[in-house]
């Protein structure tokens, strides 16, 4: 294994068929997003939509649980993390069902024609009442009201 091999297993998740790294990302993979992926109904979906898509971990779970016709967009906001999902997914074996998009999704939805069978998000989770200060990449100036 090489040394940036070895880097970039460090800085991420190792599934069976894939690897997710997501070192650029502010919400990094955890057990609600891999359930969340792991049990999202996919029977007789042809398109599938990813809102916020960090670092592409459901549209990999997606895409790893349907077969080859199924096409899936990625929306996030946020540059690196599109970035870094963009290259998750072309390290897959799914890259040619995968589309990522770097894009505000109330822009973006405004601008496309298809129907989507699956809409699926793994929005951030917060005590009610909390305020949280974001120190995660590209994000430390966000705070958070639950």
């Amino acid at each position: 294994m090489s040394q940036s091999t070895f880097v970039l297993r460090r800085n991420g998740f190792t599934f069976k068929q894939f690897f997710v790294a997501h070192d650029r990302c502010a919400m990094k993979v955890g057990t609600d997003g891999i359930l969340l992926g792991a049990w999202a109904p996919v029977a007789g979906v042809k398109r599938c939509l990813d809102i916020g898509a960090g670092s592409g971990l459901l549209a990999l779970m997606l895409a790893q649980r349907t077969d080859d016709s199924v096409m899936i967009d990625a929306v996030e906001l946020e540059s690196e993390a599109a970035a870094q999902a963009q290259e998750n997914i072309n390290q897959s074996p799914w890259a040619e069902r995968i589309n990522v998009h770097t894009a505000d999704i109330q822009q973006w939805i405004t601008q496309q024609t298809v129907r989507f069978d699956l809409i699926i998000s793994n929005p951030p989770y917060y005590q009610p009442g909390s305020r949280v200060l974001d120190t995660s990449t590209g994000t430390g100036s966000l705070y958070h009201y639950a």
